[in-house]
C-alpha cells in the first residue's frame, strides 16, 4: 500500500464539531492544509498507519509521502528523531571503544579520536548539533562552516578539511546503517589545500641551536629529534627498553599524547606505517643518549622510593612525563635564545628528512624511517627539496646507452671574429656560506658537554 493524500482544514459546526471533508471552504486553493496517510513497518515488525499534514500543496504531500515509502523500501528508520550531535556521540564512541565489534565501522587509534573530539566539540557539535540527522542538508553544513569561520578566522585550510573528513565519515557510516539515505557532507565543496614547503633551519642553524643547549635539560631530546626526525609525541613516549644502544638501534612503539583538559596518556604511534618502525643511531646520538641514562640514574638514586617510574627516557627528575604543549614552548623560548630563525618543533623532523635527502640518501629509505603511510606523503612534503635529482638520473640513464660515437657537444665558448676563442664565460662555483662544514676536513666534537666526554661515561659505554 502506496498511502494517500488528502485535504483538511479546521473548521466546525455550530455544536464544535470538525466538519472535515464537508467543509464548503475545501475548493479554495488558500484554505485548509494538506495531509498524507500511510502504513509503515514498526519496530516490533508490525505495521502502524502514520499521518501527517500541514502540507501547502497537494504536491508537497505527494511528494513527503514518496519519501517516507522509498525510506521504508530501503530499510531505513521511520520517523526518526536522532539528532547529529546524538549520532556523532555514538558514531565516536563505537569507534573507540577498547574491545569488541563496532557498529560505527573500523576502529581508530586513540590519537584519531582525540582529532575527532576536538573537530565534534569545538565546530561541528556547536553548529549542526540540534538538527535531526534524517533532516540534514548540504546547505545546513555549508552554512556550519561558514559560522565556524567567522568564529575562527585564522582557521587553516587544512584543519576545515580535516574537520569536514571527520562529519564525512560519520554521515557515512550513517548511510550504512540506514539512518540517512545519502551523505549530505558529500555535495558540500571545501577549498583546495595546498602543502606548503617546509623551511626546516640550515645546517649552521641547527648547529648553533644544538651548541646553545647542549647543557640543557632538554638538550638531549631535542639532539634526538633533530638525528632521527621522530614525532614530538614519539620521543616524548621512548621508554629504555625500545633503545638498544649497544646495536644503536630505536624501535618505536609508542607516543606520548596530551589529552583534553590536561593530562597525557599513552598510545600508539600516529600511523600504521609509523609503529614498531625501526631507527638506526649515529654515534653521537648513541653517546648523547648514554649521557641521559647516566644522568637519570643519579636522579632516580636522589628521588629513590618517590621517583615515578615510567621507563621514559626523556621525562622531569622525579619520573613524570612531560606535558608536550610544555616542550614546545620550551623549544620556541631556546630558539630565541640562540638567535636562529623561528620555526616549529616539528621543523626539527623535517630537517633531519633535508639532511639525509641532501646526503643523498634514497627517499625510499627517508620515508620509511619517519614512518609515512606511504612514498607519496615523502614526496609530497620533500619534492621542492629534490631539484637537479630527476636529471642527474636521466644522466646516469643516458650513460647505460653504448653508442659507436660520443655525440658531438655543443661548445658554449664566444668565438671573436678573429676566430680565437675567449674565455668561457662562466664563473666558478660558489662554496656554500657554510663552507667550514662541508669542506671535508675532520669533524670537531660540537659540545664540550663534561657529561659526554666524562671518563665515567667512556666506561659506561
Amino acid at each position: 500500500m502506496r498511502g494517500s493524500t488528502f485535504k483538511r482544514c479546521a473548521c466546525r459546526d455550530e455544536n464544535g464539531k470538525q466538519l472535515g471533508k464537508s467543509c464548503p471552504k475545501l475548493g479554495g486553493k488558500r484554505h485548509g492544509s494538506w495531509y498524507f496517510v500511510t502504513s509503515v513497518p514498526g519496530a516490533d515488525g508490525r505495521r502502524r498507519q502514520m499521518k501527517r499534514g500541514g502540507f501547502a500543496t497537494k504536491g508537497d504531500a505527494e511528494q513527503a509521502l514518496d519519501d517516507i515509502v522509498g525510506k521504508a523500501r530501503r530499510g531505513e528508520r521511520i520517523d526518526d528523531k536522532l539528532t547529529v550531535a546524538q549520532w556523532l556521540e555514538f558514531w565516536l564512541s563505537e569507534k573507540t571503544k577498547p574491545t569488541g565489534s563496532s557498529a560505527a565501522g573500523k576502529k581508530i587509534r586513540p590519537s584519531t579520536g582525540l582529532g575527532y573530539r576536538h573537530h565534534m566539540d569545538h565546530h561541528l557539535i556547536p553548529e549542526l548539533g540540534h538538527i535531526p540527522l534524517s533532516k540534514l542538508t548540504a546547505e545546513d553544513i555549508s552554512a556550519a562552516y561558514d559560522a565556524v569561520q567567522a568564529r575562527k578566522p585564522h582557521l587553516s585550510p587544512r584543519s576545515m578539511q580535516l574537520m569536514h573528513r571527520t562529519l564525512s565519515a560519520a554521515l557515512a557510516r550513517a548511510v550504512k546503517s540506514r539512518r540517512i539515505s545519502y551523505n549530505p557532507a558529500s555535495h558540500v565543496d571545501i577549498a583546495p589545500v595546498t602543502r606548503p614547503q617546509v623551511n626546516p633551519w640550515q645546517p649552521a642553524e641547527l648547529g648553533k641551536f644544538l651548541d646553545h643547549i647542549v647543557t640543557h635539560e632538554l638538550g638531549a631530546l631535542f639532539e634526538t629529534i633533530a638525528a632521527t626526525g621522530m614525532r614530538r609525541g614519539e620521543a616524548l613516549g621512548l621508554r629504555w627498553r625500545d633503545l638498544d644502544l649497544e646495536n644503536g638501534i630505536i624501535v618505536v612503539r609508542q607516543q606520548l599524547m596530551e589529552v583534553k583538559k590536561g593530562g597525557e596518556k599513552f598510545g600508539s604511534p600516529k600511523s600504521e606505517a609509523g609503529e614498531h618502525r625501526v631507527i638506526e643511531l649515529d654515534g653521537h646520538t648513541m653517546d648523547i643518549l648514554r649521557a641521559r641514562r647516566f644522568a637519570q640514574d643519579l636522579e632516580r638514586a636522589e628521588w629513590g622510593a618517590a621517583y615515578d617510574e615510567h621507563d621514559l627516557v626523556f621525562a622531569h627528575p622525579d619520573g613524570t612525563p612531560y606535558r608536550p604543549s610544555t616542550i614546545t614552548k620550551a623549544f620556541i623560548r631556546l630558539s630565541a635564545e640562540a638567535g636562529v630563525r623561528r620555526v616549529r618543533l616539528h621543523d626539527l623532523r623535517h630537517g633531519a628528512a633535508s639532511l639525509m635527502l641532501a646526503a643523498g640518501v634514497p627517499i625510499e629509505v627517508v620515508s620509511k624511517r619517519l614512518g609515512h603511510a606511504n612514498i607519496t606523503l615523502t614526496m609530497d612534503t620533500y619534492s621542492h627539496l629534490l631539484e637537479g635529482v630527476g636529471r642527474e638520473a636521466a644522466e646516469r640513464a643516458q650513460a647505460l646507452v653504448p653508442r659507436a660515437q660520443a655525440p658531438a657537444v655543443r661548445s658554449h665558448n664566444v668565438t671573436t671574429s678573429t676566430g680565437e676563442a675567449d674565455v668561457e664565460d662562466t664563473e666558478p662555483t660558489a662554496l656554500p656560506s657554510d663552507s667550514s662544514e662541508k669542506t671535508g676536513g675532520p669533524r670537531r666534537t660540537r659540545t664540550d658537554n663534561p657529561r659526554i666526554k666524562s671518563p665515567l661515561l667512556c666506561q659506561l659505554s
